[in-house]
């Protein structure tokens, strides 16, 4: 059986696809003929993509969405249309199955399986479910397995309501890693899937469900090295959060110092403000460690608990601390806006991030509304009385939130907004804020400075090169 594999990528700059990669390395381990063709890297893609098709000639292909949209206010993408677009041209190319998948897919499975005129989709882990809907496939019948839908006109129905999470699996095939590096300054592994902590906003236990599963440290530390093998240094843990489970971090760094390829790894991740002491974040820096991404939200204990942060402000500036003393450099991912932020809770964040003083800060402005998560519930409980303070975007007729709806503090003015977003340029380091009037320096897409130092061959973290050039 011939299954081809696309990438239909988010913003800039392209990111290897690593989830399509552990699905080709699943189904060419159980014999199938699998090819992978990403939008982002092949130019012009549509021209590309039919020529691969009527040449390749595959008995079904699989699309995976890595993201819906950008979720960045008040300029935000969405990439549902492109979605669409790769979805027609198969249809149009060849009469074969498509099957969406990807963690934006997994978000939206109905809606953009109407949308896009899909024939079934993958909810979560795709790389078991995929191998199984594929031998259901090539029989001619219907992939009736937990966590498959499938369109039948206008209709979307799931063909099994449970909910099967496995991996992360232990192969990849490392599709054009060297590219990736080139164009993006990083590359890409993980060593865990899922979280279990539930904040208001997170669609992460949405995508990747909410047990917490381990890959054995043995093979996340392989993995790490087949990379540098390939001159890749620098690496992007995937994981929700790297740190969920301190134990199991620990072990993984421990595999990474066995190997002796600490001093060959430059590595990045999304971490917990919390769970961390001085012992594993020496062992942090000691294994390659060059810098942490805290979603930290806010500076205010009220705005936390609003949040349902696992963390404290204490916890929060103790771990900077200690980062800090290690000489690791770390950012704050923070939020102006969330449900109860004032003006009082925005300069306790202020005053907050003077204190610490992290090497860089992130701030969004407003929420994305995603379905699924506590945050969707609130709003559609407003909704249903007739509430839409505080809601910008698609505020009527989005009763499945494809398209982008955001909240924002009723409690807050666009004056006090612009105050605050002035007040936050001022801190003595960067800061990555959004602006009202044009697309924000911290999302990618609009940034002619990394793209600038990516073209001139700066590697790592893409927070981290800004926060240097």
């Amino acid at each position: 059986m011939r299954i081809l594999l696309v990438h239909v990528g988010g913003p800039f700059p392209p990111v290897e696809p690593l989830g399509l990669e552990h699905i080709a390395f699943t189904l060419r381990e159980a014999g199938w003929n699998v090819r992978i063709f990403d939008i982002a890297v092949n130019h012009p893609w549509k021209e590309l993509l039919a020529r691969k098709v009527s040449i390749f000639r595959p008995h079904l292909t699989g699309v995976s969405i890595r993201n819906a949209d950008d979720c960045t206010w008040p300029h935000c993408q969405s990439y549902a249309p492109l979605a669409r677009q790769v979805v027609q041209i198969l249809k149009k190319t060849i009469d074969t199955p498509v099957v969406l998948g990807g963690c934006g897919y997994s978000i939206f499975p109905g809606a953009l399986l109407r949308y896009t005129r899909a024939d079934y989709g993958v909810v979560g882990d795709g790389e078991h479910l995929m191998l199984r809907a594929s031998a259901f496939l090539a029989k001619g019948e219907n992939p009736g397995l937990p966590g498959v839908f499938c369109r039948k006109g206008n209709r979307v129905f799931s063909l099994s309501q449970k909910e099967e999470m496995r991996g992360p699996p232990g192969g990849r095939i490392f599709h054009q890693s060297r590219l990736y590096y080139r164009l993006g300054g990083q590359g890409n592994a993980e060593a865990s899937r899922g979280c279990p902590y539930g904040c208001i906003f997170c669609v992460d236990p949405v995508i990747k469900g909410t047990i917490h599963r381990k890959k054995p440290p043995e093979e996340v530390a392989e993995e790490l090295e087949s990379l540098t093998r390939r001159w890749i240094a620098h690496v992007h843990m995937c994981d929700s959060e790297f740190n969920i489970d301190p134990e199991h971090l620990h072990r993984v760094l421990d595999e990474i110092l066995r190997r002796g390829i600490g001093n060959k790894l430059r590595w990045y991740a999304y971490m917990l403000p919390m769970m961390l002491d001085w012992d594993l974040v020496r062992l942090m820096k000691y294994s390659g460690c060059e810098g942490i991404n805290f979603t930290v939200s806010s500076g205010s204990e009220k705005m936390l608990n609003a949040y349902n942060h696992p963390f404290s402000t204490d916890d929060v500036e103790r771990t900077a601390r200690l980062f800090q003393r290690t000489g690791i450099p770390f950012m704050f991912d923070m939020i102006v806006g969330g449900p109860g932020e004032t003006v009082s809770t925005l300069k306790e964040t202020i005053k907050f991030l003077k204190k610490i003083s992290p090497t860089c800060v992130g701030f969004a402005l407003g929420l994305r509304v995603y379905p699924g998560t506590p945050l969707a519930l609130l709003v559609t409980e407003r909704l249903k009385a007739g509430e839409t303070q505080g809601l910008y975007g698609y505020v009527h007729n989005n009763p499945e939130l494809l398209r982008p709806l955001f909240y924002i503090s009723e409690h807050l003015k666009e004056e006090d907004i612009k105050n605050a977003l002035a007040e936050l340029h001022s801190l003595p380091y960067p800061v990555f804020a959004p602006s009202l009037k044009k697309a924000s320096p911290h999302a990618y897409t609009a940034s002619t400075r990394l793209r600038k130092a990516l073209e001139k061959g700066y590697k790592g973290a893409h927070w981290l090169i800004l926060a240097r050039n």
